[in-house]
């Protein structure tokens, strides 16, 4: 089911919108105003919202003209002095937010002269009851009028709308670029855990025309600002085990049911299978240097057992 135009009108039928198969959907003007009342709330919701949780954060760094927060425009200033002196590129930025501020002032103006000259013509054809026909074409939506109604554009207000255009796509991409930034050191300042999610869900509402950045800043408001360097050397030394408790107790030493003579002698190993040990005599060790008259005396005494079984001397000895 395609669509053929859209036709508004002054009167009770504010806007229809017709299709290919001949299905038309009618919008009602007090539905129309019901919905950009509700827009409109919305929007002031989110605005109060920001405000409300820029100017905690404010306060919580002791950050001047906390009341900037509710300024239009000037908001972003009072962000970038809530951030502090951050590095970019590596050099050093006193106030992100300045130049946030900036590149969103420039871009609203733009933005909001293309807006008026490019739907002039259709406030005027309404205010004057003459219908408007919103066709699909090939570069989008075609806007044509009734009869009795004629609107042209000056030259000057065409190379406008062009050069507002291109220059419009690169302050959109300044803007989106300075945002991330901005606002990603300041949920940094104030929540180094989660700073990088909360800044991804916050630059995808901005995307998309949704100020989730309002709901985030505002959820944030009660958190104590923090350093970031810091907060990276505490978790690297948690990571050390640098917070992990002292030993009670020195760890047991495994050789210790082997021995009694102390900590450190194990003792014999071998002791329970061994039986009783025979006592040196004269106090020499068995196989010591004093030793030396009892190994002679044995072997004398051999000698003499082997002399008697031979019955004395050998006749071949000399041989």
């Amino acid at each position: 089911m395609g669509l053929e135009y859209i036709s508004i009108q002054k009167g009770s039928d504010f806007m229809q919108i017709l299709y290919t198969n001949g299905t038309v959907f009618t919008v009602k003007l007090w539905v129309a105003v019901m919905i950009l009342c509700l827009l409109v709330a919305i929007y002031v919701a989110l605005y109060l919202l920001m405000g409300f949780g820029l100017r905690k954060m404010a306060i919580a760094t002791n950050t001047k003209n906390s009341w900037l927060a509710f300024v239009p425009f000037a908001r972003y200033f009072l962000v970038g002095k809530v951030v502090g002196q951050v590095k970019m590129f590596g050099k050093k930025m006193k106030n992100a937010g300045f130049w946030l501020m900036l590149v969103f002032s420039v871009r609203f103006a733009l933005s909001l002269t293309a807006f008026i000259l490019n739907y002039l013509p259709l406030t005027i054809a309404y205010f004057t009851d003459v219908q408007i026909f919103i066709k699909p074409s090939d570069y989008g939506l075609a806007m044509s009028f009734g009869e009795g109604f004629s609107y042209e554009y000056t030259p000057a207000v065409y190379a406008f709308l062009n050069v507002q255009y291109v220059l419009g796509l690169l302050l959109d991409v300044a803007y989106l670029f300075f945002f991330f930034f901005t606002f990603m050191m300041l949920f940094r300042k104030f929540n180094p855990r989660s700073h990088f999610m909360f800044t991804i869900i916050a630059f995808i509402g901005e995307i998309f025309g949704i100020s989730l950045v309002s709901l985030v800043v505002f959820t944030q408001r009660n958190r104590k600002p923090v350093n970031y360097n810091d907060f990276l050397k505490e978790q690297y030394m948690r990571m050390q085990g640098m917070y992990a408790p002292p030993r009670p107790n020195p760890p047991d030493n495994p050789f210790r049911e082997f021995g009694g003579k102390g900590e450190n002698d194990p003792g014999d190993p071998f002791a329970e299978f061994g039986g009783k040990k025979e006592e040196p005599q004269n106090g020499n060790a068995p196989f010591g240097e004093g030793n030396s008259s009892q190994s002679g005396d044995a072997e004398s005494r051999n000698k003499d057992d082997k002399n008697d079984k031979n019955g004395g001397d050998s006749p071949f000895e000399d041989f």
